[in-house]
């Protein structure tokens, strides 16, 4: 591990030097640099048309390909640590990450509830955040959409949008390959080779291979978790056969197999009381020290998921046809062999979940510049899910259930839990069909004032399905459990539910733009969202009739502005905002099962800015902050934390009332700040680059839970390199202080559930690394 002086310094403290350094640095430099250097202009495509950063009225955050390599950007984590808006976390597999924008997200486990925040790959949606994304390699640009963005993009975007541009084929040759070896035997190799294949046909082969060590100690007999093996493999050709037509066919493929992330455990006082008598006393009951006490094996993870992306675009003179088809598909299995968590045989988990996608959106597109700037297209988009395989066993009770049954009830029934070989299928099934129509308009009323305005209508099907049978056996011994353990999961007259819904709503935004000065512009916007609503599926003792979850409503109001001051050397943009969600959709881990309900109200108040400041030719310093106050106004059927009894207008159904509280993973500040230093060496550049990224205290966890609160803390990465036009090394640190902190709290998977003690589990973020890279371009 790296060892520096700044470990004695606070969170707080930390990312205090480090905004000190940049405002000192302005204050000192800024009246006494050359003027002949300015920032470059920034294009995106967050309004689906090409426009500059500083000209589109949206609260958007850029990173460019070039901005990555610099700042050592490797994954969506990296990504969300220069972006104060974005959270990521994941806890089990990278296909349960998530995605909360502005603080508004959902649990990433429960594979049919779709997220607020949407994932776009080259224009194309992504139904999960974990498909496609392998480590990120050949990426132009990404974009952070903040804020309700349902005119233009429809589908589960209430939040937000994260837009993934890859690099497009071009006719000029070029190649690259780059090495990382790194702390914990990890160790990367991507590259890509580009060029013409004739006059009018380019293509672009690009691949990237991870491989890390585990992270977790297992302190039983089996192995150690949360390994890493990834391989990703993208091809493209980008087709020209005139100037007014070009088709760009994408493919690309992820394959992850590895022994997952897994919670590291602390017991209750039943569970620890319990243990010794059981055989299997708790060696470690330190929470988040990733160490866990496993007996028959962990989190064993296999991914294959593969995708093609057809964009063709198409000049018609007075306007551009754009044509985006996709299709996706996957296949995902995580074995959960130590469901329970504890060092005997209890109970295995297969979970296999596959599905596939297709879309397709046109779009036509005025040229832009004129008296009214247009565009107007439609949206079509099947997914298929399947859970489970309907003949496989999907829940299996192990050779020591009889011992826990004991335990249970004080050596009266061996057989209280169920016996050993009982197991329960899952089968699962939802067919989503979307359909919708899109127009928007500018209206540019002077050099300096615009006002634009769009409609959306659209319209989503859902037909889903339950087939859960199971074996279980009553045996009466244990009240809460009469079916036993599998009757917990599925009971054993078994579950069979074909619901079928359909739901529509017309979305739309207005925005007024004005610019002050050519350097200063503001805009007010207006704007509703929808997210159809949708079902809980998967297993558990919920009734068929609370299993269905109402669409979700937003309406929030925005005032923006972006800025170029200081001689073009400092970019200073922002936003402050009231949203608020009606029938907000909140999603909650209970222990043994997964529930999705609507919380009446939500609100989401707060202010950002990022900026980008040339300090030197040689000193360039980039900082951005956000405030959220993301609460629940109206919540009255919450999940209830540890030790807190039911209460509010649903107590008798076992909820607890939310209303005033904070949201779940939603600290009030974020805020992150880097500086580079570049200057000639030999015949390259040397540089240097310092981040800092700071997150206030919140409770990483659905419930609620006091004890799960996260004090607030800050990360350091640091990089030291050099480059000329082929080749560049470096040497780096991530999380150079060795910060710890919860990514996610929950209950355990099974016994805390089943004994009420406050038996909990924490995911971990990743430790401290120092590596170096080698990278080579032709």
């Amino acid at each position: 591990m790296i060892k520096t002086d700044f470990r004695h310094l606070s969170s707080r403290s930390l990312l205090s030097v480090s905004i000190a350094s940049v405002v000192l640095g302005m204050g000192s430099f800024g009246s006494a640099v050359a003027e002949d250097f300015t920032l470059e202009e920034v294009v995106v495509t967050a309004q689906k048309r090409a426009e500059s950063l500083q000209d589109v009225s949206v609260s958007v955050s850029a990173l460019g390909g070039d901005f990555m390599q610099d700042a050592g950007i490797s994954d969506m984590n990296d990504v969300a640590q220069h972006v104060p808006a974005l959270t990521v976390s994941t806890n089990s597999s990278p296909w349960n990450t998530s995605f909360r924008m502005r603080r508004i997200g959902n649990e990433g486990n429960i594979p049919t509830f779709e997220p607020d925040t949407g994932l776009f790959i080259d224009g194309a949606f992504r139904s999960r955040s974990g498909l496609g994304l392998g480590d990120l390699v050949d990426i132009e640009r990404i974009e952070a959409l903040k804020g309700p963005q349902s005119t233009l993009y429809g589908k589960n975007v209430t939040a937000g949008v994260v837009s993934v541009t890859t690099t497009s084929p071009t006719q000029d040759f070029e190649a690259m390959v780059e090495g990382s070896v790194a702390e914990d035997s990890a160790y990367n190799v991507k590259g890509f080779i580009n060029g013409g294949l004739s006059e009018t046909v380019a293509g672009r082969l690009s691949m990237s291979y991870s491989e890390r060590d585990h992270l977790v100690e297992n302190v039983g007999a089996a192995g150690d978790a949360d390994d890493l093996q990834s391989y990703a493999l993208r091809g493209q050709l980008m087709i020209e056969p005139s100037d007014v037509l070009s088709i760009r066919l994408i493919a690309g493929a992820v394959q992850r197999e590895f022994d997952g992330p897994v919670g590291d455990v602390e017991w209750g006082a039943s569970a620890q009381a319990m243990f010794p008598a059981l055989g299997a006393p708790i060696t470690d009951n330190t929470l988040g020290n990733r160490k866990i006490d496993y007996g028959q094996g962990v989190n064993e993870f296999e991914q294959d998921s593969y995708e093609f992306t057809a964009i063709v675009d198409y000049d018609l003179g007075y306007a551009s046809l754009t044509s985006i088809t996709s299709y996706d598909e996957y296949d995902v299995v995580s074995t959960l062999v130590d469901t329970d968590q504890m060092g005997l045989d209890i109970i295995k988990f297969n979970d296999t979940t596959e599905g596939y996608s297709y879309s397709q959106e046109l779009r036509l597109t005025s040229p832009g510049g004129e008296t009214v700037d247009w565009m107007t297209g439609i949206f079509i988009y099947h997914n298929n899910f399947t859970r489970g395989e309907g003949d496989d066993q999907d829940f299996v009770l192990g050779s020591d259930i009889n011992l826990l049954s004991l335990g249970f009830t004080g050596n009266l029934d061996p057989n209280a839990l169920g016996q050993p070989g009982q197991y329960a299928d899952v089968y699962n099934e939802q067919d989503t069909d979307t359909y919708g129509v899109f127009a928007s308009a500018t209206w540019n009323i002077s050099d300096v004032m615009s006002l634009t305005g769009g409609l959306r209508y659209s319209y989503e099907k859902k037909d889903a399905e339950i087939s859960n049978t199971s074996t279980a056996l009553a045996s009466g011994n244990i009240a809460a459990l009469p079916d036993g353990l599998i009757g917990a999961l599925v009971p054993a007259a078994g579950q069979q539910w074909k619901p079928s819904d359909s739901w529509n709503a017309v979305t739309g935004n207005l925005t007024l733009e004005y610019h002050w000065t050519d350097e200063v512009m503001t805009y007010l916007t207006a704007a509703r969202g929808f997210k159809a609503g949708g079902y809980n599926l998967g297993w558990g003792g919920t009734a068929f009739a609370d299993r269905p979850f109402d669409e979700e409503v937003v309406e929030t109001l925005e005032l923006g502005w972006k800025s170029r001051l200081l001689g073009d050397r400092l970019q200073l943009n922002g936003a402050v905002f009231y949203t608020e969600y009606t029938d907000f959709q909140s999603a909650a881990f209970k222990g043994l099962t997964f529930e999705v309900n609507n919380a009446e109200q939500v609100n989401n108040i707060g202010i950002e800015f990022d900026g980008l400041y040339l300090l030197t030719e040689n000193i360039t310093v980039n900082f951005a902050a956000s405030y959220v106050k993301a609460e629940y106004d109206e919540y009255t059927k919450g999940s209830c934390a540890y030790g807190v009894t039911p209460n509010g207008p649903q107590a008798a159904n076992g909820f607890c009332d939310l209303s005033g509280e904070d949201l779940p993973f939603a600290p009030r500040w974020k805020a992150n700040a880097g500086v580079q230093y570049e200057t000639q060496l030999w015949d390259g550049d040397f540089y240097a680059r310092t981040d800092v990224s700071w997150v206030d205290d919140h409770i990483p966890s659905s419930s609620l839970d006091e004890r799960h609160e996260q004090s607030d803390y800050a990360m350091a990465n640091v990089k030291l390199g050099w480059r000329n036009a082929s080749w560049d090394f470096s040497i780096w640190g991530k999380n150079i202080t060795n910060q710890d902190y919860a990514v996610q709290y929950a209950p355990d998977n099974v016994l805390g559930a089943l004994l009420q003690d406050g038996s909990q589990q924490v995911f971990m973020n990743t430790p401290a690394a120092a590596g170096a890279t080698l990278r080579y371009t032709y």
